[in-house]
């Protein structure tokens, strides 16, 4: 990229270009809304923080965390 305008690229390691599709319930979907609304973040954010605290709580050692 020249001329140095717009946002530089995010490294690859850190780029969230994954998208993972979840089938819910409509009352579901608005609870999760709601527990990421109440958290002041996006429901995005609160998914990911979310699987991320199961996943860790799930793994075989403290070694093998899920999160970055």
């Amino acid at each position: 990229m020249t001329g140095g305008r717009g946002r530089p690229p995010i490294p690859e390691e850190v780029r969230r270009s994954r998208l993972l599709r979840l089938r819910c319930t409509v009352a579901e979907l608005d609870a999760y809304r709601d527990a990421a609304e109440r958290a002041g973040v996006t429901l995005s954010e609160w998914t990911r923080v979310t699987l991320g605290v199961a996943c860790d709580e799930v793994a075989a050692s403290p070694s093998e965390s899920c999160q970055d």
